[in-house]
C-alpha cells in the first residue's frame, strides 16, 4: 500500500509536530531548526524535512563544511531534502518561503554571499546548485572585513551556486526588474598627485547579469542604463545608456566600465577642495 507523505515518520506521533525543535546529521555538522510539519525517508536513501517557521523563531539549516559554512533561514517553511554524498549531507533540493536569507561564507579568505528573497527555489545537480529567486531580491558580496563591497538587487532573478567551492560561491547570478548594483572602485593612483584615491558607483536598468565564469567576475546590464559614480575628484551621471559593461577584479572592486549603444547624456561635477 502506498503511504502518504505524512504517514511515514510522522513526527506528530513523538509529540513534535507543534514544537521548535534541534536536529543535528552528519556528525553534528548539519543543524535544523524549525516546528516540525514532517519528515520522510525516500526510497533512494534521501531524506526530506518540512519544517515551518515565524519572525521570531523562522526555520533554519546550518551546515559547516571543509570549505565553508552554509545557512538558509524562512520564516514561513522550509521544505529541504539531503541526500548522503561521499559520507556528506547534500542539500539536493529545497524552497524556501517567507524572509528567505542564504549565506554562504568561504573558509578561505573569509568573504561572503548573502542572497535575500521572499521566496527561493533550489535544485542540484552535480557541483552546481540553481536558485529561483522571487523578489524583492538582494545579492551582496562582503569581503574578510566584513565591508560590503557589491550590492545587486531586482525583482526576481536566478543564482547558481558552488555548493562545494573553495574559491567562491557563486557562478553566476541573473537578476531581472528594476536592477540597481552599487559597487567599490578599485584604488587607484592619480597619475598627476601620484595619490591614491578611490570611489563607488552604482548603475541600473531593467536587467543585470553577474557572470563568474571568466578569469574575473564582471556585469552586464541592458535595457536604460543608467551610471552614477563618486570619486574622489568627482560625481559623475550617465543616462540612455542600452548596454554597460563592468569589469570587476578578484575582490569584486569596479576596475573600468564601457557604455554602449546611445544616445547617452553624461554629466561631470569636479569636486571642491575637501571632497564636495
Amino acid at each position: 500500500m502506498k503511504r502518504s507523505f505524512f504517514s511515514i515518520l510522522f513526527l506528530a506521533a513523538a509529540g513534535l509536530a507543534s514544537a521548535q525543535v534541534v536536529a543535528t546529521r552528519d556528525n553534528g555538522n548539519t543543524t535544523i531548526r524549525g516546528t516540525v510539519a514532517g519528515y520522510k525517508l525516500n526510497a533512494d536513501r534521501s531524506t526530506r524535512y518540512v519544517l515551518h517557521g515565524t519572525a521570531g523563531n523562522p526555520a533554519s539549516i546550518s551546515q559547516r563544511t571543509a570549505e565553508g559554512t552554509l545557512d538558509i533561514t524562512a520564516q514561513q517553511e522550509l521544505d529541504i531534502t539531503f541526500k548522503t554524498v561521499k559520507g556528506k549531507d547534500v542539500v539536493t533540493v529545497a524552497k524556501a518561503t517567507g524572509n528567505v536569507k542564504v549565506v554562504r561564507t568561504l573558509v578561505s579568505d573569509k568573504s561572503s554571499t548573502t542572497i535575500t528573497g521572499s521566496q527561493a527555489d533550489y535544485s542540484r545537480k552535480g557541483d552546481e546548485g540553481t536558485m529561483d529567486l522571487a523578489g524583492p531580491v538582494k545579492i551582496v558580496r562582503t569581503n574578510e572585513a566584513k565591508k560590503q563591497i557589491m550590492i545587486a538587487t531586482g525583482k526576481r532573478g536566478q543564482a547558481v551556486l558552488l555548493p562545494d567551492s573553495k574559491k567562491d560561491s557563486l557562478r553566476s547570478a541573473t537578476l531581472i526588474g528594476d536592477v540597481d548594483i552599487d559597487v567599490e572602485q578599485a584604488p587607484y593612483t592619480d597619475p598627476d598627485s601620484k595619490e591614491v584615491k578611490a570611489g563607488r558607483y552604482k548603475a541600473g536598468g531593467g536587467r543585470l547579469v553577474y557572470d563568474l565564469t571568466g578569469a574575473l567576475p564582471k556585469v552586464t546590464l541592458t535595457e536604460n542604463v543608467r551610471l552614477d559614480g563618486q570619486s574622489d575628484d568627482n560625481n559623475m551621471i550617465s543616462t540612455g545608456i542600452a548596454k554597460l559593461l563592468m569589469n570587476l577584479n578578484e575582490k569584486n572592486e569596479l576596475v573600468d566600465a564601457e557604455a554602449f549603444g546611445g544616445p547617452v547624456e553624461t554629466i561631470v561635477t569636479p569636486k571642491k577642495p575637501g571632497g564636495k
